[in-house]
C-alpha cells in the first residue's frame, strides 16, 4: 500500500514539473510573437517625485505664454504644442527605449503621466481616430480616462464612457483581433485584416471621433492641458 502512495506521489510530481516547463514555453511563445498590454494607471507608482526631467527657464515659459494666446488658438500651433516639444520630446529623448515601459511610466509623477496620456491621446485620435489609438496607444486606455476626469471634459468623458462600454461588450473578439494585428506570425496583409476586422466591431468612435475633431473640444482639450501644466510646472521640470 506505501509503495502505491509512494508512486503515485511522484508520478503527480513529475506532471507538476511537466505542466510547469510546458506552460512556461507557451507563455514564452505568446509573449514573443502576441502583443501583450499592461494597462497604465495614474495613481500607480511615484506621484510628487521629480525622477525624471528638464530643466527649463522662466523666460522660455515667459516667452510660450506671451506668444500664444487662447484668443487666436492654433490646433497646431499653441502652447500645448511648445510644452510637448519643451517638457516631453526633451524627456523621452533622454530616455531612448524606455518610454514605452511600465516602469518608466511608475516613475513619472502624476503631471508626466497625464501629459503622456493625453498626447498618446491626442496623436492618435489626430491621426486615425480612437480606433487607431485603441491599435497603437492601448496601454493609455484607462489612463485617458482618467485625464478627462482631472481636466474636468465632461461632454468628451460621456462620449469616451460610451465607447469603453462598447469595447467591454465587444472584449473578447476585440482583443482577438488587436491582438493578430499586431503578431509577427502573420503577413502584413492578414495583420491589417486582422485591424479591419476590429472596426466592425465598434460604432462609438464615429461620434466620440467628431466631437473630438470639433473647433469647439479641441480648444477645451488644449486650455485645459496647457492650464494643468502652468499651474503644476513643478512637477515636469526643474526651472532656472
Amino acid at each position: 500500500m506505501s509503495q502505491v502512495a509512494e508512486f503515485d506521489w511522484l508520478n503527480w510530481l513529475l506532471n507538476l514539473v511537466l505542466a510547469y516547463y510546458i506552460g512556461s514555453f507557451i507563455w514564452e511563445f505568446l509573449k514573443k510573437y502576441f502583443v501583450m498590454v499592461r494597462l497604465f494607471d495614474i495613481e500607480k507608482g511615484n506621484q510628487n517625485e521629480l525622477i525624471h526631467f528638464v530643466t527649463i527657464s522662466k523666460q522660455q515659459l515667459e516667452n510660450i505664454q506671451t506668444t500664444y494666446q487662447w484668443e487666436s488658438y492654433d490646433e497646431y500651433d499653441n502652447r500645448v504644442t511648445e510644452y510637448m516639444e519643451l517638457l516631453f520630446d526633451n524627456l523621452t529623448q533622454k530616455h531612448k527605449g524606455k518610454e514605452n515601459s511600465n516602469l518608466f511610466w511608475k516613475e513619472l509623477t502624476r503631471g508626466q503621466k497625464i501629459f503622456w496620456s493625453f498626447l498618446a491621446f491626442s496623436g492618435e485620435v489626430d491621426n486615425g481616430g480612437v480606433n487607431q489609438f485603441l491599435h497603437n496607444k492601448g496601454e493609455h486606455l484607462n489612463a485617458v480616462r482618467q485625464v478627462m476626469v482631472e481636466l474636468n471634459q465632461t461632454e468628451l468623458l460621456k462620449l469616451y464612457d460610451n465607447f469603453l462600454a462598447e469595447l467591454k461588450k465587444n472584449s473578447l473578439k476585440m482583443n482577438w483581433y488587436l491582438s493578430l494585428s499586431q503578431t509577427t506570425i502573420l503577413s502584413k496583409n492578414q495583420r491589417h485584416r486582422a485591424y479591419l476586422k476590429s472596426l466592425e466591431l465598434l460604432d462609438s468612435p464615429e461620434e466620440l471621433n467628431d466631437y473630438f475633431y470639433s473647433d469647439e473640444c479641441r480648444l477645451q482639450w488644449d486650455k485645459a492641458m496647457s492650464d494643468y501644466i502652468e499651474s503644476n510646472l513643478r512637477q515636469f521640470a526643474l526651472i532656472n
